[in-house]
């Protein structure tokens, strides 16, 4: 499948951006600013919502060009693409799983309890209540959002226009303003009743996400005028420098929800228009995109590390240790991925 190169550059870039938001939050407790105007990426974890809405749109767009097959139930369906995603991300999360694992008994104190408490996240059960933590801690993202895919997927083969269409922009809408409403912001260390709220924050944004793979397919299909076009153009550009803007912002929280929505229309449109840059269709941006996950999950044991055991440098030193090292050894992960992938392929 033909990525885009636009989208697979601000994956990275994104990615990027949450790693500088951690380091906000280890480094100086999330209150470096400079002279009380720009924050440094306050906002970052506003773009966890980028990712929610592009899984979204990913699975609308696959559930959209692959009919089901005649001797494939709905539920055989449904576990086989939540495997293929897990199996996207097994690799590199068994890893540095299993490198935080051999860490823990220098770094931290009551290690075999640490380990058996967090051997769930193994399995992605982070955001069920069985624990809250995990080997890597950044990795309740990817807990939320597996339990989102399998909920909204089936509905989303059984009911396909009807969910792409209406239930995906209400429920989204309804829940999300809910969020932000009670909380003031997206969720992510909270319950709300029997259910872990970044549960909800999940479904609610990969529901958007998957409304505007039916708003970007309507763009596509429709004949529009160069002049609408240009207008869509602009209108995608605002989108993204508004957002891009609000990350380093010292705006409110409450505005999260903004910005969700402002990247969803930019998210349709750029997956409706061509791109004649080489930039955005040269192989970089292919892998670009590929090595940001591995680089998101590498921060944890990066961050860890590096702020346990050189907390006497400098802040800034640190934030470039952690940025460099990070980036270095997703590339690793990536590079090992591609050969076992290979190996396997082969075999």
């Amino acid at each position: 499948m033909k990525r885009n190169g636009k989208i697979e550059i601000l994956r990275f870039v994104l990615c990027i951006v949450v790693i500088l938001y951690h380091i906000n939050n280890d480094l100086w407790n999330g209150n470096m600013t400079f002279n009380g105007v720009i924050s440094f990426f306050d906002h970052g974890r506003t773009c966890v919502e980028f990712f929610f809405l592009l899984s979204g749109f990913l699975m609308a767009k696959s559930a959209y060009s692959k009919p089901l097959a005649k001797d494939m139930s709905i539920g055989k369906d449904t576990v086989s693409f939540v495997y293929k995603k897990i199996q996207g991300v097994w690799i590199p999360y068994v890893i540095l799983s299993a490198a935080m694992i051999i860490y823990i008994p220098f770094g931290f104190k009551n290690p075999l309890e640490r380990i058996i408490s967090r051997l769930p996240s193994l399995l992605f059960l982070q955001r069920t209540g069985i624990e809250d933590g995990g080997f890597i801690s950044v990795s309740w993202y990817l807990s939320s959002l597996f339990f989102a895919i399998a909920v909204i997927y089936p509905f989303l083969r059984k009911f396909y226009d009807y969910i792409s269409l209406v239930a995906a922009p209400l429920v989204a809408s309804i829940a999300i303003g809910a969020l932000i409403h009670i909380r003031g912001s997206f969720p992510q260390e909270s319950y709300g009743g029997f259910i872990h709220l970044s549960n909800i924050r999940a479904i609610a944004v990969v529901l958007l996400g998957v409304f505007a793979f039916r708003v970007s397919l309507y763009l596509k299909e429709a004949n529009l005028s160069k002049s609408k076009w240009r207008l869509l153009i602009i209108t995608e550009n605002l989108c993204w420098l508004i957002s891009l803007y609000y990350l380093i912002s010292v705006h409110s929280n409450r505005y999260e929800g903004h910005i969700t929505y402002l990247m969803a229309a930019a998210i349709a449109i750029s997956f409706a228009r061509d791109y004649k840059s080489k930039l955005y269709n040269s192989s970089l941006a292919a892998y670009l995109g590929r090595i940001s996950l591995p680089i998101y999950l590498a921060q944890s044991i990066v961050r860890t590390v590096i702020n346990q055991n050189l907390d006497h440098l400098n802040n800034w030193v640190q934030a470039a240790l952690i940025v460099a090292v990070t980036i270095v050894l997703g590339t690793i992960l990536d590079w090992i991925t591609t050969y076992i992938k290979k190996k396997k392929a082969v075999n």
